[in-house]
Order: structure tokens, then sequence, then C-alpha cells
């Protein structure tokens, strides 16, 4: 995997403990991150349309997958967003999610470069 020092910021993705957690298999590395990005589209449509539908159950869903599968390649801040939206959606509370939606796209776009690197 090609992260120089600096290039990537390790709470967008730590490509290091990521490896790590693969056994340092660069391969596999690349087919989580490829399996990531296919299916972050539906992830943040099921995450909207819950939203759009005041479907509380819908967004629980959601961003408790996005927290699971940005956990699994060690990118921490889509993860940390995931998790808040979670507590926020599981405590019935569905601006604060809302509210949170655009930190996550913006996040999710740094995550996409930095995938885009690898």
């Amino acid at each position: 995997m090609a992260e120089s020092e600096g290039e990537i910021a390790r709470d967008v993705l730590d490509i290091r403990k990521a490896l790590d957690m693969m056994g340092d298999d660069e391969d596999l590395l690349r087919e989580a991150l490829a399996i990531f990005m296919a299916d972050l589209p539906r992830k943040l449509e099921e995450l909207r349309h819950g939203l759009r539908d005041n479907d509380l159950e819908r967004v629980k869903r959601a961003a408790h997958t996005l927290k699971g599968a940005s956990a699994s390649i060690c990118a921490e801040n889509v993860r940390g967003i995931s998790q808040k939206m979670e507590e926020s959606a599981l405590s019935g509370d569905l601006d604060a999610v809302s509210q949170s939606t655009p930190q996550l796209e913006q996040e999710l776009k740094k995550l996409a470069a930095a995938i885009t690197l690898q």
C-alpha cells in the first residue's frame, strides 16, 4: 500500500492499523477497501431514505452498518460520526442524525480520496 508519511491522516484512514488487522495482507486490505466503496452508495441511500421517511429503525440500522464497515477498515472519523448518529437514533433524535449527515458526507469524501490513493 502506498501511504507516505503525512499523506493520509490516520483518523481518515489508518492504513498501518488496517494492514495489521488483516495480517499484513495488502490484497485483503485492497479487497476490503473496494467492498467498502462499492457498498457505500447503498448504505448512504438507506440512511437518507430513513431520514426522509422518519423511519427510526432504518436510520439506526444504516448508522450501525456504516459504523461497523468503517471500523473494519480503520476509518476512525467516519466510525465516530456513524456511532454518534447511531446513538442519536437510539435515543429517538432524528434531527441530530440529520444534522450530522453533512459532516458524515464530508468525511466520506475524504475517505474516498484516501482510498483512491491506495
